[in-house]
């Protein structure tokens, strides 16, 4: 008897990079970008792939500044898409959700944006 496990995996990797200052100290009032990227690891596709982050205390979400593999994204009641969750997709396949399996390729499964101040 054999079984055989097939499963989507996430590796999600964020990075913050200061727009306005030494990248070194963020100070107040600097502008910062928060990018998310999301690659589906596993073997399997995954679909119905939901993102959510949140804004981090003592900075506010700079109004219409989420992308999604470089296409912006629409805010949501005055609110960033990632704080409720936004639907992902590899930029391969432009269904929403849709995260294909992929362990072998580089990080370009997905890439979600958001710019924010520093209060």
């Amino acid at each position: 008897r054999v079984t055989i496990v097939a499963a989507p995996e996430f590796l999600v990797q964020k990075i913050s990079t200061d727009l306005t200052g030494d990248p070194a100290v963020l100070l107040a009032g600097e502008t910062m970008r928060d990018t998310i990227t999301v690659k589906n690891i596993g073997n399997e596709d995954a679909t119905n792939v939901v993102l959510r982050d949140a804004i981090p205390a003592n900075t506010t979400y700079v109004a219409g500044s989420t992308t999604l593999n470089g296409a912006a994204v629409a805010d949501v009641g005055g609110l960033p898409p990632l704080v409720n969750g936004m639907p992902i997709n590899s930029p391969a396949d432009p269904t929403p959700g849709s995260m294909p399996a992929d362990a072998s390729g580089p990080w370009t499964s997905v890439g979600a944006s958001n710019t924010r101040a520093r209060g």
